[in-house]
């Protein structure tokens, strides 16, 4: 047993279960997730450098979760309602659709691979194609078997996702759980490509849409414009913009809430991205997005991507705690996903509870040498934040000054500030 088929039980089995009004602010005080972080309280005027921390790791699950049929009333709390289930089972019966269908030899390469694999589950019967088709990345199919999982009978098998291999034969790197017909399915989705620009959607009956990128908007939102998939002979396949540097891709059904977004079936398969830190190191649930690091911000969750998955970013995302000279709390995080802009979501208060409103305080490009330079309103200063960098900053044409650690809260006065890196040429950069 996998995390996927672990989660789909624990769906099944709470299904007819509502979550209480305050249960997102509950995960978010207590949720951690694989963020590099800096947490840092700076105090008035120019300050020392604070340490950094970093969360603990909890991967997030190959599915998540999708509404499943609730029993009917006249159904007993302790009876499984899915035993003794006649069929029938779409994704096992009927003919094998797509162009491909017809390929006798590719068919027989593909359930071939199929059988090498190991899904983690006793598997019965002969494996079945669903579907084969040629696709901008190669030949590919969908390949059910039957399975039983010892205690969830709300599983019936695995389905296998083949792709072209390096060689353009036909492998299988990853599977998808195939839920008991009598619940409600989740789409069976595949990324293909080198690149991963290519997505195949299996047609199981359910109205799916799309967005294969999001903008932000000039208030620092996200946003996104979604359009339908549409089928073709048993499935659909859509050429997008590449998922392996960047994962930019989101899934809508009407039956799954925002913020409870559809994963890709083989999303764990993205290739690692070639920058310090390693690839992905897990997957991001919008509203699982702070760490008990964060300092807390009413109304952050605006600036989230509500419609998706993102993959923890390896580059450094901060929260930065101020004190001013004036004694107003400052909390500023920042968002960022891959190696896309940095986001500053901000707050000022006179005390850190309630918690400040979030403010979009502008974005900062990856390739800055300040990953944080924000002037505060009011004449409270500007915070700026160069990780295990130099610091020193001047006002107008006057003297450079030095600043203790690689984070501060520099005067109002500050026009400018040089980040000096050993091995690096000393950037000079304005303030806002």
């Amino acid at each position: 047993m996998n995390t996927a088929d672990i989660r789909t039980a624990l769906e099944l089995a709470t299904s007819d279960l509502q979550p209480g009004p305050d249960l997102l602010d509950r995960v978010h005080a207590g949720a951690r997730r694989r963020i590099v972080r800096r947490r840092i309280v700076v105090a008035a005027a120019v300050v020392a450098v604070m340490t950094a921390t970093a969360a603990n790791a909890l991967a997030s699950p190959r599915h998540l979760g999708q509404p499943a049929a609730t029993p009917s009333a006249s159904t007993p709390a302790d009876e499984d309602p899915y035993q003794g289930w006649k069929g029938p089972y779409p994704l096992l019966e009927g003919p094998t659709r797509g162009d491909l269908a017809g390929d006798t030899a590719f068919l027989r390469d593909a359930t071939a691979a199929w059988e090498k694999f190991d899904s983690h589950m006793t598997l019965t019967g002969e494996p079945h194609v669903v579907w084969a088709g040629n696709t901008p990345a190669g030949k590919a199919a969908f390949i059910a078997q039957r399975g039983d999982q010892p205690g969830i009978s709300a599983i019936y098998g695995h389905l296998g996702l083949v792709e072209p291999g390096p060689d353009g034969r036909p492998v299988v790197n990853s599977y998808d759980i195939m839920q008991h017909p009598a619940v409600a399915t989740r789409p069976i989705t595949m990324l293909l490509g080198a690149k991963r620009n290519v997505l195949v959607v299996l047609d199981t009956g359910l109205k799916i849409t799309y967005s294969a990128a999001y903008r932000y908007e000039p208030d620092g939102t996200i946003a996104r414009t979604y359009e339908p998939v549409t089928f073709s002979d048993g499935a659909a396949v859509i050429s997008i913009p590449r998922q392996d540097e960047n994962y930019t891709l989101a899934l809508g059904n009407p039956g799954v809430p925002a913020g409870n977004p559809i994963e890709v079936s083989n999303i764990t398969a993205l290739p690692s991205l070639d920058r310090p830190g390693g690839g992905y190191e897990g997957w991001l649930v919008p509203e699982l997005r702070r760490t008990d690091e964060s300092c807390s911000l009413t109304g952050e969750d605006r600036f989230w991507d509500r419609g998706a998955l993102h993959p923890v970013a390896a580059s450094a995302q901060w929260s930065i705690q101020v004190h001013t000279p004036d004694g107003h709390y400052v909390c500023l995080n920042t968002h960022q996903f891959g190696n896309e802009v940095r986001q500053l979501i901000y707050g000022i208060a006179t005390a850190d509870l309630p918690a400040p409103a979030a403010r979009f305080g502008g974005s900062i490009a990856p390739s800055s040498p300040l990953a944080v330079r924000l002037r505060l309103p009011g004449g409270q200063g500007v915070i700026v934040a160069a990780e295990n960098a130099t610091l020193r900053y001047r006002s107008n044409d006057g003297p450079w000054r030095p600043v203790r650690g690689y984070v501060a809260l520099l005067p109002d006065s500050a026009t400018a500030v040089q980040v000096i890196r050993a091995g690096h040429p000393t950037a000079t950069v304005d303030l806002p």
